[in-house]
C-alpha cells in the first residue's frame, strides 16, 4: 500500500504536530510505502520515507501555531500539489487541515483518506471562519475511512461522525536522558531550585499566569526557566531560552527540579506532558481536560488556575523531597507502562494493519461491482 502523508506544518521543527508526524513515520518503517508532502520551511531530518517539500513562498518565515496567512498560502499550495500527485497513491493520511484537501481528493478521484486528528480545528477560529471550518470538519470526519485521534476527548468527538476511530497517544521524539549529575552547573543553575516550562509561548499556554504565580512564590534560590520562545523580561530569577531541538530539551528537563504546564484551555494533551513523564520529575499542571486525560493525582499536582494555589504548591514541593521523589517515580512508571516508544510503535502498526484491510476491502468491493 502506498500512502501520501500530508503534513501542513514546517517540518521539522520542535513543535507538537511535527514531532507526532515524525514519530508516526518512524513507527511505520518497513510496513508501508509512502511519501511525506510538507511545507518548504523546517529542518531536514532522517525519516524512512521520501520528503517532498512545497516550493518556498518568497518572504515567508516559520508561522506560529494556529491560523496565519503564511500557513493559509502554503495550504493552498499543498492543495494544488496533492491534486496533481494523489492518483499515484492508495491512501492519503491527512494531518489537521490537510483533511479538507483529502476530502476534496476523495470526491474527485475516490482515494480514501485517514483523518489524523490533533485538535478540533474549528475551536481555534472565530466568527464566520469558525462556522465554515466546523462544517468542513464534520464532513471530513464523516467521509474519512478512519480517524486517528491523539487523546480520549478527541476520540469521543470523532466518534460522533465516524465509527472507525483509533486512539493514538503521543510519545516523545527522544526518550534518552543524560545523567543528572553536573547538568545544573552546565546550564548555569548552580544552587538554584529550578521550576521549568518547556513549549511554545502562545497565549493559551498560560506563561503570563505562570510568571505571576512564580513571583508570589519566589524565594531567594528559586529560578523559573522558560524554554521554547522569546520574551523580554527584566527579572533575574526568570530565564528565557529560545526553542531547542527535542534531544536538547531533555537536558533542561533532567536538570530541573519541578516541571510546569499552566495551559489555560484545550482538550488535546500537549506533547510536552509525555516528555515530562519520561523525565521522571514532579509535575504541576492546570486541572483541565488537556492534562487530566493523561495525568492524575498520583503522578502530578493538578491545580485550578489560581495563582496563589500554584505559588503554594511550588513552595511545598521545594521543601518536600519525599513528595518530589514519589511523584517523579510514579510519572516515570506511567510513561513506561503507557507512553513508551515500544507501546507507541505497537499501536501505530496495529492501527495501520486494520486501515490497510479497510483499503483493500474497499478495492475488492469496487472490483466486484
Amino acid at each position: 500500500m502506498k500512502v501520501l502523508f500530508l503534513s501542513p506544518q514546517p517540518f521539522f521543527i520542535p513543535r507538537g504536530t511535527p514531532i507526532a508526524v515524525a514519530n508516526l513515520l518512524k513507527a511505520l518503517e518497513g510496513q508501508i510505502e509512502g511519501k511525506l508532502l510538507t511545507f518548504a520551511l523546517g529542518d531536514d531530518i532522517e525519516i524512512p520515507f521520501e520528503i517532498q517539500r512545497l516550493d518556498r513562498i518568497p518572504f515567508t518565515r516559520t508561522p506560529p501555531p494556529g491560523f496565519s496567512f503564511t500557513k493559509f498560502f502554503y495550504d493552498l499550495s499543498m492543495f494544488d500539489e496533492t491534486v496533481r500527485v494523489a492518483r499515484k497513491f492508495d491512501l492519503i493520511h491527512g494531518v489537521e487541515e490537510a483533511n479538507f484537501t483529502a476530502l476534496f481528493v476523495k470526491k474527485l478521484f475516490g482515494i480514501p483518506y485517514v483523518y489524523d486528528m490533533d485538535s478540533i480545528l474549528s475551536s481555534q477560529l472565530e466568527g464566520l471562519m469558525a462556522k465554515a471550518a466546523k462544517i468542513l470538519e464534520k464532513k471530513a470526519l464523516k467521509q474519512a475511512i478512519a480517524v486517528i485521534a491523539v487523546s480520549p476527548s478527541l476520540a469521543q468527538y470523532a466518534e460522533k461522525f465516524n465509527r472507525n476511530v483509533f486512539l493514538l497517544p503521543d510519545t516523545p521524539y527522544f526518550h534518552e536522558f543524560p545523567e543528572e549529575e553536573g547538568l545544573k552547573e552546565k546550564l548555569g543553575w548552580e544552587g538554584k531550585f529550578v521550576f521549568l516550562y518547556a513549549g511554545n509561548f502562545s497565549s493559551y499556554q498560560g506563561i503570563e499566569f505562570l510568571i505571576r504565580a512564580f513571583k508570589i512564590a519566589k524565594k531567594g534560590n528559586f529560578l523559573l526557566a522558560l524554554v521554547g520562545g522569546k520574551m523580554k523580561i527584566d527579572e533575574p530569577s526568570i530565564k528565557v531560552y529560545p526553542p531547542v531541538q527535542p534531544e536538547e530539551v531533555n537536558v533542561y528537563l533532567k536538570a530541573a527540579d519541578v516541571l510546569l504546564s499552566p495551559r489555560l484551555v484545550g482538550v488535546n494533551t500537549p506533547m510536552k506532558i509525555y516528555s515530562y513523564l519520561a523525565a521522571g520529575k514532579p509535575i504541576i499542571a492546570s486541572k483541565i481536560e488537556s492534562h487530566t486525560q493523561v495525568l492524575n493525582s498520583e503522578v502530578a499536582v493538578l491545580l485550578p488556575l489560581d495563582e496563589r494555589a500554584w505559588a503554594e504548591s511550588m513552595e511545598k514541593l521545594s521543601v518536600d523531597s519525599e513528595l518530589r521523589l514519589k511523584l517523579g517515580n510514579a510519572a516515570r512508571q506511567l510513561f513506561l507502562e503507557e507512553y513508551s516508544w515500544e507501546n507507541f510503535q505497537k499501536r501505530v502498526r496495529e492501527i495501520y494493519e486494520k486501515i490497510e484491510k479497510m483499503v483493500r476491502g474497499g478495492k475488492d468491493k469496487k472490483t466486484r461491482l
